[in-house]
């Protein structure tokens, strides 16, 4: 029997390249090992919450998989190295629509947190390790597995069994984990919370800040970012911190980065569209710090300063 699972309506930063997010259950599943930490969730998943009863056992999706339950965004789960879902259907009554359970796996803790920042429209939720609540669906991360709990209906009961499911859920993941470091580097004044994000795959930056030349970058496995809006008094600037795992990288990106966006190594060069972009390069660390789409070299200026690193020749 197949059945259909619809999302709910999730703002345009999570498509990418313009894909249409269509959700459908179907006949491609593939079963958890019995002993993995996410088969031990979805065996804790309740048969009924209020008036929802479950349709049918979990549903378990694989990296192979996941395409037959995703199909437009499954991309973004992969980037931060998908290794399992399952999916649970709770029919409502009549006059109340369905609920759908998602937990997914990550490569760790802190892919977890950037699955989780990729759209933080929403009020707090607190549950788990980080949460968001707006028009049926709430969200959470913790440890790392990212969570979703989704009521087709809005009413006071379903959002009052949405709640319970989603706090039973994380009282089923045994452990937290810690923020990725280079989140905390981003500086606080000017920042606004709801636009950081983490995340080490290009097509992820892309969805949030595309500009020509990113790839120099060089985002992968080798490097992770964090990335944050800061508003100014007449525009905004957004800041990218870059932590490279190797000091080869670091000189080679700043290089190919000051060729591109620079004037004289360390001056804002205005971009053809009209914003401007800086750049540091730390003394003692693997932390590049970029600043993009900034309004002026001012404030562009402003913002690298603020970043709190040491430009190349060492001084402010």
């Amino acid at each position: 029997m197949t059945s259909k699972t619809v999302f709910p309506t999730w703002p345009f930063m999570w498509v990418l390249v313009g894909a249409i997010m269509v959700v459908m259950m179907a006949c491609a599943q593939a079963p958890q090992p019995a002993d993995s930490p996410l088969s031990a969730i979805g065996q804790q998943l309740p048969e009924a919450v209020a008036q929802w009863r479950a349709e049918s056992a979990p549903v378990a999706y694989t990296p192979e998989t996941i395409f037959d339950y995703i199909d437009g965004h499954a991309e973004v789960y992969l980037a931060y190295g998908f290794r399992g879902s399952i999916a649970r259907r709770y029919l409502g009554p009549e006059e109340q629509g369905d609920i759908v359970v998602d937990v997914f796996e990550l490569a760790s803790p802190g892919d977890a947190y950037g699955v989780f920042t990729h759209d933080q429209d929403g009020e707090d939720a607190v549950i788990g390790q980080g949460s968001l609540f707006r028009y049926g669906w709430l969200s959470f991360w913790k440890g790392p597995f990212f969570v979703s709990v989704y009521a087709e209906g809005e009413s006071e009961e379903a959002r009052a069994a949405v709640f319970e499911l989603g706090r039973g859920v994380a009282a089923s993941i045994p452990a937290g984990g810690s923020l990725p470091a280079i989140v905390g580097l981003l500086p606080g004044r000017g920042l606004d919370p709801k636009s950081v994000r983490y995340l080490h795959d290009p097509t992820i930056l892309a969805a949030h800040l595309y500009f020509d030349g990113a790839q120099v970058l060089r985002l992968g496995p080798n490097a992770v970012a964090a990335l944050g809006r800061y508003d100014l008094a007449e525009s905004r600037a957004y800041l990218l911190l870059v932590s490279y795992r190797h000091t080869d990288d670091v000189e080679s990106v700043w290089r190919d980065f000051s060729e591109l966006f620079l004037l004289g190594g360390d001056e804002p060069l205005e971009n053809p569209d009209g914003w401007y972009a800086m750049a540091r390069l730390p003394g003692d660390s693997e932390v590049l710090a970029f600043v993009v789409r900034a309004g002026s070299a001012e404030q562009a200026r402003e913002v690298r300063e603020n970043a709190g690193v040491k430009p190349r020749g060492g001084s402010s």
